[in-house]
């Protein structure tokens, strides 16, 4: 869980189907609790969503860990990205890149960036993301739950942002060195983050962390509205 607010019903749903996979398979589950949202991460959300999941009956094997506990392996893998030229400063916004005409809305959360920076680099000491580059092509993989799926992540939001301007590690870069160093074999979520599975492959891939984990998406919790 993101302690930005209290934990949802799918949240705990996920959270269900994941301890009754783990018990049927002699799986360990790990609690991470993912604190790296900066301003939205909320005061006590944390502990008031581990209480929720205890009075809920379910348990957990590891942790929970905390992301901001400890930001070197973050930092590591950072470096890692840069050594072999991968990564370049972004000093762009949302707005530049809503008004650049190759950046059209893929959906209501992301943008596709055109690489503006990766062309014209911003200068030296100026506030900056870092950015990923990622090539133009499929990377593909198969989803227990969503069947085989073939992503082209350049086409679908560009290079993707690894360290925000406040020097933070990224969500996407945080889960695949947090899943690489607890040995994680068996991600299960909901399927809004089915997309982001290609940037974490792509990063798995960079970081030379060995064979990804087998990833289960499963379909949201809807209301009524959709």
């Amino acid at each position: 869980p993101s302690p930005t607010g209290a934990l949802h019903l799918g949240n705990a749903r996920t959270f269900l189907i994941n301890w009754a996979l783990a018990r049927q398979q002699g799986w360990r589950i790990v609690l991470r609790i993912e604190d790296l949202d900066g301003p939205r991460v909320k005061p006590q959300a944390a502990q008031q969503a581990i209480d929720l999941l205890r009075w809920l009956g379910v348990d957990w094997d590891d942790g929970p860990w905390s992301q901001r506990h400890d930001l070197a392996p973050y930092q590591t893998a950072l470096e890692q990205l840069a050594a072999a030229g991968r990564t370049y400063p972004c000093t762009c916004t949302r707005k530049d890149i809503t008004a650049a005409t190759s950046a059209p809305h893929l959906d209501n959360h992301e943008l596709r960036y055109p690489g503006t920076c990766r062309t014209y680099p911003p200068a030296d000491g100026q506030t900056a993301a870092l950015r990923v580059m990622v090539p133009d092509e499929n990377i593909v993989f198969d989803d227990v739950l969503c069947g085989r799926q073939m992503i082209n992540v350049q086409r679908q939001v560009g290079d993707f942002v690894v360290a925000t301007k406040v020097a933070l590690p990224a969500y996407q870069l945080a889960v695949v060195v947090d899943d690489a160093a607890a040995a994680v074999s068996d991600v299960v979520r909901g399927d809004d983050l089915l997309n982001s599975t290609g940037r974490q492959l792509w990063l798995q891939r960079f970081l030379n962390l060995g064979p990804p984990p087998r990833y289960y998406h499963l379909p949201l919790v809807l209301g009524p509205d959709g």
